[in-house]
C-alpha cells in the first residue's frame, strides 16, 4: 500500500514487492519561494517519506527521474548534511532497518539556489525558462 497525503508519501513496507509512487516537485514547493507557478532558481521545498511495517525488516528507498532536471537542483536529508546533485545519488543514504509496528519518517529537502558565478547564473536562466516541473518515481523495498 502506498499513498500521498499533504507532502507525505506513506509506504507500507513488506517483503513481497516494491512499492511505487510518482511525485512532482511542484507538489512539494515552499509557497514563499514559488516563482511564476514553477520551480526556478531560488525555490526550495521538501517532502516526507513515511515507512510503516508489520514486521522487522531492512528497507531501501530508490528514485527514478521521469524527466530532465536542472543541473543546480540539490537534494539532502539534513540541513547540515551532504548535498546530492540527483535523487538517485541520494538513494545510497536511504537504507536502514524498521521495526515491527514502527513508523519512520524520512524528510527529503531540495533547493535550487542562486549561483554566484556568471556561468552558473546563465545556466540557471536558460534552465529556468525551460523547466516547469521535475517528476520522479519513488520505490520502497523491504528485505
Amino acid at each position: 500500500m502506498c499513498y500521498y497525503d499533504n507532502k507525505e508519501i506513506i509506504f507500507e513496507v513488506t517483503y513481497k514487492n516494491t512499492k511505487l509512487q510518482s511525485l512532482n516537485l511542484m507538489e512539494t514547493i515552499h509557497n514563499k519561494t514559488l516563482i511564476h507557478e514553477k520551480i526556478a532558481p531560488g525555490t526550495s521545498g521538501n517532502f516526507d517519506i513515511v515507512l510503516k511495517s508489520r514486521q522487522d525488516m531492512d528497507y531501501e528507498i530508490q528514485f527514478e527521474s521521469q524527466n530532465e532536471k536542472t543541473s543546480n537542483l540539490l537534494f539532502y536529508v539534513s540541513k547540515e548534511g551532504k548535498r546530492y546533485s540527483s535523487l538517485e545519488e541520494l538513494s545510497a543514504e536511504l537504507t536502514g532497518n524498521i521495526l515491527k509496528n514502527e513508523e519512520k519518517t524520512i524528510s527529503i529537502y531540495w533547493e535550487w539556489n542562486y549561483e554566484g558565478s556568471d556561468e552558473k547564473d546563465q545556466k540557471d536562466t536558460i534552465e529556468g525558462k525551460t523547466l516547469r516541473e521535475y517528476q520522479f518515481l519513488i520505490y520502497v523495498q523491504g528485505h
